[in-house]
């Protein structure tokens, strides 16, 4: 007999099943397909295939036309076969006994007869053959170990199997860890389902989706003409309440859109088309960049097409309501809306419009980073070649498994998922000694024997921070392997707080995981150096279904994607932490040891009054807890980057902060007038907060002290600003003093600092003084003194910096942020605009680029809303943007047309190498938006347009090729 095994999966629900039990085989459908047995070659089936589905993908078409090519040549009588019950979790054997033949008029429609001989339950195999038995193919042979496994532990059909009430059918298990999460889940639903965990009222969430379905369900929108289309679909000026406002924007008690997911972000360019406020003319996008007027003839050829493609997708996913979710294919239920809508189906309309009509089948989220992670962070692993609408049938029949859900509407528990956003995820390697001390200190470290690498956080790009540890490592006289240098770049910036962290002592198995909880520090003693704080939620260990680290390396990024970080994730359920009220209390795991941090010495047995922070004060929301930890660390920071990111925002509302909650155990906002007084001085008194700006003529006089002519023309020797604050710090050493110093890069540091700037280095504050060669007078730098300062990089790189400076500041970098700007002028989203803008700016300029980006800040009004009006728009291109693209690219017009322009259009005329002035007329704002529109292409667009972004852990375009990512 043959040692050939092959798993074929029973299509159409329970009811193929059955047959495969009741008629003694196995089948496959693809009934459209014309008859097959006298194809002999695979061209033959490729076509066939091919001419019954002219609309799939070329790829799709491939794969249907292999699966029955083996059905028919490959498969023979006397090889083995398995194929799934859903229903009763196990995995059937038998042989088959016949050819392959056809039954015209049949379902399935081509089978093979079999003898049906033992059955194992799916708890009962190994991970790795439930691994290799969860590809969603209909037709595959099975690999030769899960061969020996199924054939090993089968039992013959009349013994019963153990009770599987509580395993959860998923294309691939990713452990033993997700039936102990998905138990913690059941365990709580049960207990607390209605009452919790919150969620908007049943009832509330059904009348508002009836509320749609009777504006714009499928019905309504067949019964719709070409021209009631039209002013029912896209955004138009007879309508002022659309399909695609109820999808995007529409808020009230009728109808709240953000209850069924969000759209936001992007323009109106992912409709299709829409009419024009300005001017009244009908706009369609073929694509994000080519934005054009369109007659109304082509507008009505687009919403015909949503039309028709929406109602075909509706249908398609509609005759799937009658199967059992468990026997639904993912990748065909997706192929298949796919070819029901191949213009729109990726489109994130649809996908919210499916979800609003069937949302038995299409969950809310139309993003696949989104999707992934809320599988993920249930246990669930998530292939990568998984697609949209693949992932939505993983989702709720994850969630249609719970026991406690069985009589709860799809729609509604699907929303469970509330709250599992991405987040990045690590593993790190180390012995038995270094493990206990980690899981009894509360962090995770690598033990290199180079010193302190603070100083190189405060390099933005990984490249410079790589580039910087490795010359660390050359001082320090060593030489360790590539890996090394990998590791402790990743570790010094890759992994931020609240990642997830497994602790391993070897690739496979795990020991403890946590959340990181703090940034990176460095200690003289003890294992493991290199430190970050971590808050352990469980020191349980388990095996991973694959490697989570790299050959030797310590440290491994895991990707969403992978079993091992479904499997991490799942033991993090299973220690109870889902975002639920009292979830906590489901936990499975036990709790990790009782971590007690020690007290940090005191010198002289007194508290140093160096430190005044406070543990009553409330807590720094992220940047500022992390400029906090800098200036903590350094006693001074920088804040740079491109113009027009927040800089000297962002200096003065950390100072303003940290003296506050320091000074008088509350925020900025909260202060009496009284102590806002003190924090800003008075003529008579330094302030807590002082401010100066650097600048080409700025000295040391007028820094530290100098010989200045007072009222009656005589020279007067007079304490400098820096002088002045540390004088006030030293007679107040319970409190917080800061300087912020504006535009620091811009003054001639050496001159300006002079000998002090040894004095400001954290280790010399307090313990070392000099005297000051005019007044003769001692001087120190006390702790309780900070210096905050700023730095444009479109002036000069950080790189170029006074090496003294740099090696007593802590740096951080801010940059443009275009998810700030919220929503759109006209018909653009000046959110996608301003990517778009940074995108060419990023490729034409070359290495500089970066540094030279626009900022948010100039799209902002001084109240810290968006700029809504063209108008305005209009003044900061031509008064803000214009003048510093003009800089960066000075003399070179080419450049200039290369970023303002695309392929001779745009608000720069190349001919003439200006602005195209008439544009910034009031009367042309319309054409104006147009022009910039033209910077847009889909990369710039699709971030917004899916509704949301993203969580990358890398910190640039390094990351992608690096060996941090097990991959």
């Amino acid at each position: 007999m043959s040692d050939s095994m092959w798993f074929v999966r029973a299509g159409g629900g329970s009811e193929w099943l059955q047959k495969f039990l009741d008629s003694s085989l196995v089948g496959v459908g693809f009934h459209q397909v014309a008859p097959l047995a006298d194809a002999t070659e695979r061209d033959e089936f490729t076509e066939r295939v091919s001419a019954a589905h002219p609309d799939a993908k070329k790829g799709a078409v491939s794969a249907w036309a292999g699966q029955l090519f083996r059905f028919f040549h490959e498969m023979h009588p006397g090889d083995q076969v398995a194929t799934f019950d859903g229903e009763a979790r196990r995995y059937l054997v038998g042989r088959m006994t016949s050819d392959a033949r056809e039954r015209p008029g049949e379902l399935p429609m081509r089978v093979r007869d079999v003898t049906w001989e033992g059955h194992v339950g799916a708890d009962e195999l190994s991970q790795k053959t439930r691994n290799r038995l969860g590809s969603i193919s209909t037709l595959f042979k099975v690999a030769d170990e899960a061969q020996e496994e199924l054939r090993a532990k089968a039992r013959p059909l009349a013994e019963p199997l153990p009770d599987h009430s509580t395993w959860v059918a998923t294309p691939a298990e990713a452990s033993s860890m997700a039936s102990m999460a998905f138990e913690a889940v059941s365990s709580y639903l049960e207990d607390h389902w209605p009452r919790r965990p919150d969620l908007p009222p049943r009832d509330e969430v059904e009348r508002q989706r009836s509320e749609f379905l009777a504006e714009f369900g499928p019905e309504r929108l067949a019964a719709m003409s070409s021209d009631e289309l039209l002013y029912a679909l896209p955004s138009n000026l007879e309508n002022d309440q659309p399909l695609d406002y109820w999808l995007e924007f529409k808020r009230d008690e009728r109808f709240d859109t953000k209850l069924f997911g969000s759209l936001a972000g992007g323009s109106a360019g992912k409709f299709g088309t829409w009419q024009s406020k300005k001017t009244g003319r009908w706009r369609i996008s073929e694509t994000m960049s080519n934005i054009r007027d369109a007659t109304i003839d082509q507008a009505r050829a687009i919403v015909e097409s949503r039309r028709d493609e929406a109602l075909n997708a509706f249908e398609c996913v509609r005759t799937t309501l009658s199967e059992d979710i468990e026997a639904i294919d993912p990748i065909v239920f997706h192929e298949a809306v796919e070819g029901a809508a191949p213009t729109w189906a990726t489109r994130a309309w649809l996908h919210k419009y499916l979800s609003l009509t069937c949302p038995e089948r299409v969950a809310w989220s139309a993003t696949l980073p989104h999707l992934r992670s809320h599988l993920c962070r249930l246990g669930m692993p998530v292939p990568e070649e998984l697609p949209t609408y693949a992932l939505d049938i993983l989702l709720i029949r994850y969630w249609s498994s719970v026991p406690a859900l069985a009589e709860v509407p799809t729609d509604y528990v699907w929303r469970l998922s509330r709250g599992h956003g991405p987040r990045g995820h690590w593993a790190i390697r180390a012995d038995e000694a270094a493990r206990a001390a980690m899981i009894q200190g509360g962090f995770v470290g690598l033990d290199h024997a180079v010193g302190d690498l603070s100083d190189g956080l405060e390099f933005g790009k990984k490249s410079e921070r790589r580039r910087w540890v490795e010359t660390a490592f050359a001082d320090a006289g060593l030489a360790p392997p590539p890996r090394d240098f990998r590791d402790a770049t990743e570790f010094l910036g890759g992994f931020r707080e609240d990642s997830i962290v497994a602790l391993c002592g070897g690739p496979k198995h795990v020991y403890a995981v946590g959340r990181a909880a703090g940034p990176y520090r460095y200690v003289e003693e003890g294992p493991a150096r290199h430190r970050k704080a971590v808050e352990w939620f469980h020191t349980t260990d388990f095996e991973l279904p694959e490697r989570a680290t790299k050959g030797a390396r310590a440290l491994g990024r895991l990707k969403v994607t992978q079993p091992a970080t479904a499997a991490v994730e799942a033991s993090v359920v299973a220690a109870g932490q889902l975002p639920w009220p009292e979830f906590g209390e489901q936990r499975v795991l036990p709790p990790p040891p009782v971590h007690v941090p020690p007290k940090p010495p005191q010198p002289g047995g007194v508290e140093d009054p160096g430190k005044v922070l406070r543990p009553s004060a409330p807590p720094l929301e992220a940047p500022l807890g992390r400029m906090r930890e800098a200036l903590k660390r350094k006693g001074q920071i920088i804040l740079y980057g491109p113009p027009g990111t927040g800089k000297t925002y962002y200096g003065t509302r950390l100072a303003r902060e940290l003296v506050a909650r320091e000074n008088f155990d509350v925020g900025y906002a909260s202060l009496t007038e009284t102590q806002r007084r003190a924090i800003r001085g008075t003529d008579a008194e330094v302030g807590r907060v002082s401010f100066c700006t650097f600048h080409p003529m700025y000295g040391y006089e007028d820094f530290i002290e100098g010989y200045r002519p007072d009222d009656d023309g005589r020279f007067t020797l007079k304490p400098g600003i820096f002088r002045q604050i540390t004088e006030a710090a030293l007679a107040h050493p319970g409190e917080r003093f800061v300087l912020i110093i504006d535009e620091i890069n811009r003054g001639n540091i050496p001159k300006i600092f002079g000998e002090l700037i040894t004095l400001i280095e954290r280790d010399k504050r307090g313990s070392l003084s000099v005297r000051l060669p005019l007044s003769g007078k001692p001087f120190t730098v006390p702790e309780n003194l900070w210096l905050i300062g700023t730095m444009n990089t479109a002036d000069r790189s950080i790189a170029l910096l006074d090496t003294a400076l740099r090696r007593r500041f802590a740096f951080h970098e801010l940059m443009p942020d275009p998810a700030l700007l919220e929503g759109q002028i006209g018909d653009l989203q000046l959110a996608t605009w301003l990517r778009a803008l940074n995108r060419r700016i990023v490729e034409h300029l070359g290495r500089d680029g970066r540094n030279l980006q626009i900022g948010h800040a100039y799209f902002m009004e001084k109240g810290g809303g968006t700029i809504e009006s063209a108008g305005r728009l209009q003044q900061v291109v031509r008064d803000d943007v214009w003048p510093l693209i003009q800089e960066y690219c000075y003399e070179d017009a080419a450049t200039v047309g290369a970023i303002l322009s695309r392929e001779g259009k745009g608000i720069y005329d190349q001919q003439h190498q200006e602005l195209r002035a008439e544009l910034f007329e009031p009367e042309n704002e319309t054409e104006f938006l147009d022009a910039l529109s033209l910077l847009i292409e889909q990369e710039d667009a699709a971030e917004g347009d899916s509704g949301s972004g993203d969580i990358d852990e890398g910190d640039d375009e390094d990351d992608a090729g690096d060996e941090g990512a097990t991959e």
